[in-house]
């Protein structure tokens, strides 16, 4: 969901319409990525409407991470923000650690080089990799984009666990692809006029 609400948001400030690229490579991705996480799959367990409620508080987060990530590219401070926003998270998770205990696994000496790559590559490097990708290609393209990380993570799944892949999912992971390459391609296009509507926030 968090596209659609980078979108809206987008199209709200700006007081205009997406440009047709945009709406419809958001479209063909939603439908991708509903199906690669297997949501019209048969299942008989209950609904969890707490998990969708933490679903959709998420999806806004990361809508509005996004969002003021492009504002803050635009600055010279984008590798200060991202210090200061990883420490802030550190102290958060440090303080819900002490009522949890010494997690001595992590710890452990067989597991440092484990648990700082996991810090490295798993977040710090990503969401400098984003930042970068929002200065060039601006919100709206960038939250279309991250509908990646589903395919990628069932890709992932499939090589390194031997986790299955169904033919619905497989076709959700194609689907978003087409519709990121042909964004891509429609958008890079595009006349200067309709190009600024790409490039703005409010």
């Amino acid at each position: 969901m968090a596209p659609v609400l980078v979108v809206l948001w987008t199209a709200l400030t700006s007081r205009s319409l997406p440009p047709r690229p945009v709406l419809v490579a958001l479209s063909l991705s939603i439908v991708g990525v509903l199906l690669v996480s297997n949501l019209f799959a048969s299942h008989r367990e209950p609904i969890e409407w707490v998990g969708i409620l933490i679903g959709l508080g998420t999806a806004i987060f990361f809508a509005a991470y996004i969002v003021l990530s492009e504002q803050v590219s635009k600055t010279k401070e984008t590798i200060g923000v991202m210090l200061k926003t990883f420490a802030v998270a550190s102290l958060v998770w440090l303080a819900y650690q002490l009522t949890q205990g010494v997690p001595w696994t992590l710890l452990a000496p067989q597991n440092i080089l484990k648990v700082i790559y996991v810090g490295l590559a798993g977040n710090l490097l990503p969401y400098l990799l984003f930042f970068w990708c929002i200065q060039r290609v601006q919100a709206e393209r960038a939250a279309i984009a991250a509908t990646l990380e589903p395919v990628i993570a069932g890709v992932l799944a499939w090589v390194w666990f031997g986790q299955t892949l169904t033919v619905m999912q497989i076709v959700g992971g194609f689907a978003i692809v087409v519709a990121i390459t042909w964004m891509q391609f429609q958008t890079a296009n595009l006349p200067a006029s309709a190009s600024n509507v790409l490039s703005r926030t409010d």
